[in-house]
Parts: structure tokens; sequence; C-alpha cells
């Protein structure tokens, strides 16, 4: 099995303590899923909840500059907080495309196309829906989820 390696994360970019509390909730539910992962079995459940993870937390970084209007956001100059405080921005693919917009996690080398790449990973989890991942086939068992 595949050594876990943790890596803690100061929350100060959360701006609602619920979502913080549900955040620490799942990601505790993520390590038991990627601990109990025996040959790839638990893959898609993993990505599904990585992605919840994600979207939850980068979320809260246009809540905060939304709704913290004398704090400020670091990362986030006032002319582009006042920008995003009136957009509506509840889907993935937005949430990622804004902070794009604005730079917010540029420090972060190709940040931007990760992200993309697991929400149509998460995305895919709607097994109704074609999901056009390039090189991964539409047959969940030939690559994809399971190893």
């Amino acid at each position: 099995m595949t050594e876990l390696r943790f890596k803690g994360i100061p929350c100060n970019f959360v701006g609602s303590f619920k979502v913080g509390d549900n955040l620490v909730y799942n990601a505790s539910t993520l390590c038991a899923l990627a601990e109990a992962n025996e040959n790839g079995a638990l893959n898609k459940m993993i990505v599904l909840q990585a992605g919840a993870i994600l979207e939850a937390a980068l979320s809260q970084i246009i809540y905060r500059a939304q709704n913290y209007n004398r704090e400020g956001v670091p990362n986030i100059s006032e002319i582009d907080r006042l920008e995003i405080e009136n957009k509506k921005v509840d889907k993935f693919n937005s949430i990622i495309d804004v902070l794009r917009k604005y730079s917010v996690l540029d420090a972060l080398d190709s940040i931007y196309d990760d992200l993309h790449t697991i929400r149509k990973y998460r995305n895919k989890i709607h097994i109704q829906d074609q999901i056009a991942i390039e090189g991964v086939s539409a047959n969940e068992g030939e690559g994809g989820f399971n190893g």
C-alpha cells in the first residue's frame, strides 16, 4: 500500500465555521478511505471526497472576499475583492475560473489546470454523463479510477 503523507494547512481562509468544521470531518473521512484503499477499489470515492473538500475550501476564499469587508482577504487586492463581492460563484468550475482571473493561487505552479483536472474526475462520478478526459476511457474499469 502507498505510504500516506500528511500536511497541515492553516484554516484562516475559512469564513464559515460550519464549513470549516465540515472540512475537518471530511478530511478525516478522506484519510480513512485512503488507508482502507486496497488495490484502488476506493479510488472513485477518494476522488469524490477530495473534489468535494477542494470545492468547499476554495469557495471559502470567495466567501471571505464577499463577506469580510473590513478584514480584507490576503492575496486579493481591495479592487479585486470589490469586483468578486458581487459575483455569483457556486460551481467548482466557476470558483476555479474566478480564482484564476484574480491570480489568487498563482504562487502554486499550474494549480488551475490541476484543479480543473480534479473537477473533471470528480464529475466523472456521475456515471450517466460522458465526461471527456484526454487519455481516460469511458469504461471505468479501463483506467481512470481503477489502477
